[in-house]
């Protein structure tokens, strides 16, 4: 048997990860990731310029600029006179002017620590050591990677080792150092007079331009860096307010900045974006607590029972790796850990030591720490530097970042917290900027960089609202321009609904619940529900004025769903329409479930209702419903067109609007990447055609496949026919959602060029409009002038100044009255514009075609063929092989890069499909 002594040393060396020199050389790859996306492209991955930090994502310096770092110089359309539509108002933004740029030149320094290829923590323990700032000196600031910046100048190499050892007041173990080496290497000289005469408009971009602005950004994040907890731009004070959100994870609120370049009349400039940041937690306190959250367990007598064979809910425990913890079973010390993993085996697991004898996790902790554990059944925890220890005697340490997709739950309770009205979150805003305290800052004040307190205030366009056109009305309703932005559709008419020679039938399925079913409310709102589409202008047959209604023995759903069509088409003797479904809950699986079956087997479209609903069967919620399941038959609510008549707002027959957007899986899970695409199906553009299909493993850019199967079959089967008059379109207006400003080339040199390249083989060319549709950004509107009851800015509320880019065409856009919170308006970029529509056009386009989509009674915030896009793209998980197991289960190839995923189950009879909007 090994002594004591012996045995701790044992332990302790196998808890070590062994010294960093025995790792081997090579050189370090920093590949251009901007975005999380892995998207494919042609070569070798694209490399940074050198002299810019992978820290330049914490800017937002335009598209032109982000193609610039990642190697290549792309125009853009560029920025437009300013609009004269509607009213001036006046309006706050969340962005503060930085007033003052250093006068000194900043030396630039390529720093290596050992290799090349160490760890980040490595590299920031060795920068941070003594023996760093006693070769160095203050006033350092370092990217945490591979550069630094100084206003000293040192030519040539200074090298020196660091001893962590030493460092850390610890004996060097035998046979091991911890010593590493540095070099640093001056890069280049950033003189801030080329970035000033770029914002006066005197000088050309240069690539030191985008070096200044990523100098600017460090100094700027230095002091709040090693003062708060650091998350990308958002910065939490460790001490903060922290609220359960359930789960054992928390919430709590930071500060949220970025350094942008802006487009100002009087000169450009820089500012700073500051904005509320919600950041969750878990929550510190010991493992087993989260053990119990993330497995849905209900007492701690039940975490043994995680390790009985084929329980998958261990699986769940893969959540808490990484996390760190620390273990107080030394007395008088506290040892910290990684979690690697939580091993399938309980306390009575064999350690191995370095002379050859075994003992038991219980025995060695008995013998050793003379501690005795209480459940020696939960399983064994096994660290980064091999340690295995008992899950009882860990504790999460405070202020880890929870990183998962919040569930139901939890997504509620983050709402109610982090959603303020305007007052509330400006106040949060002020909290912050004080919090960091630019006017306090030693390293601001040092490099000459000062930020104004005070917020911009630019002038504002307050765009008229569109007239409203409802059927059988004969005229256009005028929306009052003080309106709060909704409508009732009591008394209206639909604008389109389904001629009675289209019509054949519809069924209605009840699933069952706990107890009875309610099948006198059922038949009553199934009456209301008729009655009311007739007063919304339907001319219904008497088949459709009499559905089948199928009460369901089990809730299985392709079979409760095939019993009811051909309940349905037995009863009048023709195929149906469309199926309705009332549901007892929200389970997400049941409703996934019925959809595929509808669309993928018996090609139909379906419409979900709640029994609560029914039950309660109040007119506005049956005239909501009855905008979907008229949508899906064919027709449409509304048109809206601006009153303006000198401003067109309406489509060509020779224009078609496409949108488009792609889904990613959650974080961390291995799910495929969903692409839609819309295509408009009228002159007015009120309907939507869509499709989707997997495409690949979190890749943002829709691969070339997608786009000519799935966006020419849109446009030959539908546009054409319906609009086109058989011919293709001369012009394309492509939205485009969800893609960040480093990902704009990749829009233009991969999707459109590959647009293009499909219509080229049908024999056209048309000119293309690009926009990209973007919700991903901090700019909030606070009006001072104006705004509604909440002190929300007006919908049509433009803004072309203060944070848009200053050579490029981008604006803002609140189209939308916010029902909770504050307000996110839009950022719109026109990448390309080659049928030269001036913007006035364009706003008008976008803010007119809000008030169309088609399920609404409120003007949306975002453009409708986005939207749609949108939808579309998270139904196609639903049409997915794999879908309702686990995401491995969805995976067909495993390569050893990315997994390989199957194409979705197909639209059964896409001709109906399609121009029954079947996503809505």
């Amino acid at each position: 048997m090994l002594s004591s002594s012996t045995k701790r040393n044992a332990q302790r060396d196998s808890q070590s990860g062994g010294s960093s020199t025995t790792q081997s050389a090579g050189a370090r790859l920093d590949l251009a990731r901007f975005d999380g996306n892995r998207d494919p492209a042609p070569g070798p991955a694209p490399q940074l310029v050198e002299g810019i930090s992978n820290n330049v994502k914490n800017i937002d310096v335009g598209a032109a600029m982000w193609s610039d770092a990642r190697g290549a110089r792309h125009a853009f359309q560029g920025r437009q006179p300013p609009s004269k539509l509607g009213r001036e108002v006046n309006i706050r933004l969340n962005a503060f002017p930085v007033t003052g740029l250093p006068t000194k030149p900043i030396y630039q320094y390529q720093v290596m620590v050992g290799t090349g290829a160490e760890k980040r923590g490595l590299i920031k323990a060795v920068w941070n050591s003594k023996a760093t700032k006693e070769q160095l000196g203050n006033g350092w600031i370092f990217d945490g990677n591979s550069l630094a910046w100084s206003q000293q100048d040192r030519d040539g190499e200074t090298r020196f080792n660091v001893n962590l050892d030493n460092e850390q007041g610890r004996t060097a173990r035998p046979g091991r150092t911890d010593v590493h080496r540095v070099v640093i290497r001056k890069t280049a000289t950033i003189d801030f007079t080329c970035l000033d005469a770029y914002l006066r408009g005197t000088a050309d971009y240069d690539k030191k331009i985008l070096q200044a602005i990523t100098v600017l950004d460090h100094i700027m994040r230095e002091t709040p860096s090693s003062r708060f907890i650091s998350i990308k731009r958002s910065f939490f004070a460790a001490n903060s307010q922290r609220r359960p959100l359930g789960g054992h994870v928390e919430h709590t609120t930071g500060v949220y900045q970025s350094l942008r370049i802006a487009h100002h009349p009087a000169g450009h400039r820089l500012v700073v974006n500051a904005d509320v940041a919600n950041g969750t937690f878990w929550s510190a306190g010991p493992l087993s607590a989260a053990v119990l959250a993330v497995t849905r367990l209900r007492t701690e007598a039940e975490i043994g029972m995680l390790l009985r064979p084929g329980n998958l809910k261990f699986n769940d425990l893969r959540r808490l790796r990484k996390l760190r913890v620390v273990a107080t079973h030394r007395r008088g010390a506290s040892d910290d850990y990684v979690i690697d993993q939580f091993m399938n085996k309980d306390s009575s697991y064999m350690l191995t030591f370095k002379d050859g004898s075994t003992m038991s996790v219980a025995q060695y902790f008995q013998t050793e720490h003379n501690v005795r554990l209480r459940y020696p059944a939960w399983p064994v925890v096994r660290m980064t530097k091999k340690a295995v220890l008992p899950l009882e005697l860990l504790k999460i340490k405070e202020n880890q970042r929870y990183t998962f997709k919040l569930d139901e739950v939890q997504t509620s309770a983050m709402i109610k917290l982090a959603v303020t009205p305007p007052r509330e979150r400006w106040q949060a805003i002020q909290n912050g900027v004080n919090m960091i305290n630019w006017a306090a800052d030693p390293f601001l004040k040092e490099y000459g960089m000062s930020i104004q307190a005070t917020p911009i205030e630019p002038k504002a366009r307050l765009l008229q609202n569109p007239k409203l056109q409802f059927g059988g009305t004969g005229a256009a309703a005028q929306a009052d321009p003080k309106t709060s932005g909704r409508w009732d559709l009591k008394g209206k008419k639909f604008s389109s609904v389904p001629p009675a020679a289209a019509q054949t039938t519809w069924g209605v399925c009840v699933l069952p619940g706990r107890g009875p079913v309610d099948k006198a409310a059922v038949e009553r709102f199934v009456q209301g529900f008729i009655t009311a589409y007739g007063a919304h202008g339907a001319a219904l047959t008497p088949a459709m004025r009499a559905p089948a209604i199928y009460y369901a023995p089990n809730s299985e759903p392709a079979t409760i769903a095939k019993e009811c069509f051909k309940m349905a088409g037995n009863k009048h003797n023709m195929r149906p329409q469309i199926l309705m479904f009332i549901l007892q809950d929200k389970n997400s699986i049941t409703y996934g479930r019925i959809k595929r079956y509808c669309e993928c087997n018996i090609g139909l479209p379906s419409q979900c209702v709640q029994m609560a609903h029914v039950q309660k069967g109040q007119a506005q919620y049956i005239s909501n419903v009855l905008m979907k399941f008229n949508a899906k038959l064919g027709g449409y609510t509304n048109t809206a067109f601006s009153s303006d008549a000198n401003k067109k707002g309406h489509l060509e027959n020779n224009t078609v609007i496409i949108g488009a957007d792609v889904s990613h899986a959650a974080p961390g899970l291995p799910g495929p990447s969903m692409a839609a695409m819309t295509v408009s199906m009228n002159p007015q553009a009120t309907r939507y055609a869509a499709a989707v299909e997997t495409n690949g493993h979190r890749v943002e850019m829709i691969t070339d496949e997608n786009i000519e199967k799935h966006m020419m079959s849109l446009v030959k089967n539908g546009w054409s026919a319906k609009v086109g008059q058989g011919k293709a379109p001369t012009t394309v207006v492509y939205f485009r959602d969800g893609v960040s400003e480093g990902q704009f080339a990749q829009v233009i040199d991969q999707e459109v060029a590959a647009m293009k390249r499909a219509f080229t083989k049908v024999g056209v060319k048309p000119k293309f409009l690009v926009i990209i549709a973007s919700k991903r950004h901090h700019v909030r509107f606070f009006p001072q002038s104006g705004g509604d009851k909440n002190a929300n800015a007006l919908p049509g509320t433009l803004v072309e100044t203060g944070v848009t880019q200053p050579f490029e065409n981008d604006f803002y856009l609140c189209a939308h009255t916010a029902i909770k919170g504050t307000a996110r308006p839009v950022h719109y970029n026109i990448l390309l514009n080659e049928p030269q529509w001036p913007n006035d056009r364009i706003h008008t386009l976008i803010y007119d075609h809000s008030y169309q989509y088609i399920r609404a009674t409120t003007p949306v915030s975002i453009f409708p063929a986005v939207y749609y896009a949108h939808i579309a793209s998270l139904r196609g998980a639903h049409h997915s092989k794999g879908f309702g197991q686990p995401f491995d289960d969805q995976r067909t190839v495993v390569s050893s890069i990315e997994p390989v995923y199957e194409p979705l189950f197909p639209m059964a009879n896409p001709a109906v499909m399609n121009p029954g909007m079947w996503f809505i």
